[in-house]
């Protein structure tokens, strides 16, 4: 079944604002899952919280991957129909990495953590 080129007129093009949005949240994903990966054996130096088993850091650093290739793939796409998909996904995703990580502040190191 060939499928027809014309589109619709409710169909509407990524826009600028989305797009650049979607690359931010790109490079950042990214950078958060290489720390996990490469510096695995370190959180504690290097991350936001310790992660006592390396496996399990370098485990949640290829889920970071994971994610920043999806949401890549999305801020590529030129119709809204195609990258709509991804974005209440990484708004479920964001809210609850938000929730935990207020419910266990006092884990946390840096500024905003009490440890």
């Amino acid at each position: 079944m060939l499928r027809s080129t014309a589109h619709h007129p409710h169909d509407r093009p990524v826009t600028r604002g989305m797009r650049t949005l979607l690359y931010v949240l790109t490079a950042l994903t990214f950078v958060v899952g290489t720390q996990l990966v490469m510096l695995a054996e370190y959180t504690a130096a290097f991350f936001a919280w310790t992660i006592a088993e390396p496996l399990s850091a370098a485990f949640v650093g290829v889920g970071f991957w994971s994610a920043a290739t999806v949401v890549f793939w999305c801020a590529r796409q030129r119709d809204w129909v195609r990258a709509r998909v991804v974005v209440p996904t990484v708004a479920v995703v964001a809210t609850m990495l938000m929730v935990a990580t207020i419910e266990n502040l006092e884990a946390f190191y840096g500024p905003i953590g009490l440890a």
